[in-house]
């Protein structure tokens, strides 16, 4: 699918929105903690965070991914990824770990 400037720019507000409200609130409802290559990883769909958008005309109608990330304390979150909604979860979310390891290593 062939998104334009603007569905692009919707859709890039979301995952800000979806960022945003898991920097408030990492085990908001919704959050789903599993455990992956040997983390304890969060997964949150951001289509979850729609209503948030500020402006209705800026809300994306089929959000399709998940970020997937780590809340290592009660003040910071880290995003590890983000993922499509049809993947393979296990398996992508064990790449996305894999991934950060390999970078902070």
């Amino acid at each position: 699918m062939n998104f334009g400037a603007v569905a692009s720019s919707r859709y890039a507000t979301l995952i800000q929105q979806a960022m945003t409200d898991l920097a408030i609130d990492p085990h908001r409802i919704g959050s789903k903690w599993v455990e992956s290559a040997g983390a304890i990883v969060g997964l949150y769909h951001i289509a979850r965070s729609r209503g948030r958008v500020a402006s209705r005309s800026e809300r994306v109608r089929r959000a399709r991914h998940i970020l997937v990330y780590q809340a290592p304390d009660e003040t910071s979150v880290a995003i590890l990824g983000l993922i499509h909604d049809a993947m393979d979860q296990a398996a992508a979310t064990q790449r996305a770990v894999a991934a950060i390891r390999r970078m902070t290593s």
